[in-house]
């Protein structure tokens, strides 16, 4: 995935959470520090950045940060940085995760000046209600694309208001 990421010549990454998994039927942990440098290394010139999800909360936040960051990974957990590309400079925000209660968007905001253009990061979706109009664009994972969805079951479990797609 990371080559194929690569190959694209990406200007700027974003890794959206969950690098971990829970018992799952034929699936099975992968140590983080096997894949995560390849994803470091990346050559996006705006870097490649990440935020924590509802699993890496649950399973080994310690360590899978660690292993991000040893990768040479940006863990933006409500924290913002300014990045500078050709045309102008954006602050890129990441708000840790609403679903585990991480997320502190005064805190992530802290730093953006007024006015700024904002490219926020989360791993959930439902972040957007706290955001207003203070970035011009949310982009989350959590919902897996939506791609395993039973008709009111999922719904009920999950209550997933943002499945896939642009809102």
């Amino acid at each position: 995935v990371a080559a194929l990421v690569s190959a694209q010549q990406p200007d700027l990454v974003l890794m959206l959470g969950d690098y971990s998994i829970n018992e799952i039927p034929g699936g099975s942990e992968v140590d983080p520090q096997q894949w995560m440098p390849a994803f470091g290394a990346i050559p996006a010139p705006l870097g490649v950045h990440a935020v924590l999800g509802n699993h890496d909360r649950w399973n080994d936040t310690a360590g899978i940060r660690s292993a991000l960051e040893a990768s040479g990974i940006t863990v933006l957990e409500n924290a913002a940085v300014p990045l500078r590309s050709s045309a102008q400079t954006f602050w890129l925000v990441g708000v840790g995760d609403t679903f585990t209660g991480n997320d502190r968007v005064s805190e992530a905001f802290a730093g953006v000046p007024d006015g700024a253009t904002v490219l926020a990061m989360s791993h959930g979706p439902d972040v957007t209600d706290q955001l207003g109009d203070r970035a011009d664009l949310v982009v989350a994972g959590h919902t897996h694309g939506g791609q395993i969805y039973i008709p009111f079951v999922s719904q009920s479990l999950l209550n997933l208001r943002w499945r896939r797609g642009l809102y």
